[in-house]
Formats: C-alpha cells, structure tokens, sequence
C-alpha cells in the first residue's frame, strides 16, 4: 500500500510517503513545489508525463486508488492499510470521508457508448475514468478486494479537473500497488506536456 501526504507548504518537508501504513524516507529531488495541478492536463495513473525522468508507462497491477484534498493524518494512512474491505467502507472512520475527491475499486467497471472501460468513482463526486487501450495489454484480476486492474504499459485517466490543486492546497493520494517494473517509473501523473 502506497500513500502520499502533502500540506501546501511549497516544500519537501510538507511531503510524506507511506509503505503499507508506516512513514516512509524519500530522497529529494526538487525542494521547491511552485505550480499548480489546475491544468488542462487530465490525472493519470499509470504514467509519469513525457518530458519528465522515465516517462513510460508502469508495469503491474493497482486497486483501490483514493484522492483526498486534504492531509491525512498518519493514524488514517494505516487504517487504510490495514482495511479488509473495498471501496468506501460503511464501517471506516467518518474522518475517511472527509474531502475525498475521488475513490476507485476496480470492482464496478462498466463499458461506455464507446465500448472503452469506465472506473466508476466511488466517492460519489463522478470523477469516473477511463482506462486508455483496453484491447491491449490489460487486464481486470483478483487484487488486494476484488478485482484490480493490471496495467501493461497502459493508463487509467481521469477527467481534467480531477486532481486539480494549487501548490499552496493540502492533497493525498494512494492505492494498493504491485509493480512488475522499474522502482522509478510513476504511478500517478497531472502536469502539462512541455515542448521539447
């Protein structure tokens, strides 16, 4: 289980990552957090975006994916960890609904007019998503609850608004994750193409 915290400080010391509910160390890369996620770029999972360090897509299989625009509490990070349940528990922590943006379990896909997948949004906010080339090289399977989806070289992606902060709001993200590629390559991406 992969989680990260962050509190609009602008700074990698506002930044917190957790493994399987416990507090992670992190090397830094860039100290300074200055722009914005309100872009017109949509939220990927899957990806890092072309231009950045190792921009291909991942390699493995990922469930349950929660985005929050808040910092969670490390005492919610673990509950989240250790849940026996998928999706939005009726019995989880009150404080686990609190500004959830989003929630997918990739146990309710459902097909669009255009017969592509749609990860349908749990949160009960409809920021649904859509997995890119479902006719290759994926595959929905048994995951941590439930089905997961296994993402060869492909990517979930969720409408533009979805994910949109600024650099100085609070947000959280996380999912179960079981990689089968590089340590390096994204799991989650919203950032504007840049030209070469």
């Amino acid at each position: 289980h992969f989680f990260a915290t962050y509190d609009g400080s602008g700074n990698s010391s506002g930044v917190r990552l957790y493994i399987n509910g416990a507090a992670a160390e992190f090397a830094v890369e860039m100290d300074r957090l200055t722009e914005s996620t309100k872009i017109t770029a949509p939220l990927r999972i899957g990806i890092r975006e072309p231009g950045t360090p190792a921009p291909e897509p991942m390699r493995g299989q990922v469930d349950e994916i929660r985005l929050y625009s808040r910092v969670l509490r490390p005492e919610e990070v673990r509950e989240l960890a250790l849940a026996k349940q998928a999706g939005v528990a009726a019995n989880e922590s009150k404080s686990l609904r609190e500004k959830l943006v989003g929630a997918w379990s990739f146990d309710d896909v459902k097909q669009d007019k255009l017969k592509q997948e749609v990860v349908q949004d749990g949160s009960g906010n409809g920021h649904h998503g859509t997995v890119e080339f479902t006719d290759q090289n994926i595959s929905f399977e048994p995951g941590k609850f439930g089905k997961a989806v296994r993402l060869n070289n492909r990517v979930i992606q969720f409408g533009p608004a979805t994910g949109d902060f600024e650099g100085t709001e609070a947000f959280s993200y996380g999912c179960w994750v079981r990689r089968t590629d590089k340590p390096k390559q994204g799991i989650f991406s919203k950032i504007a193409q840049r030209p070469p």
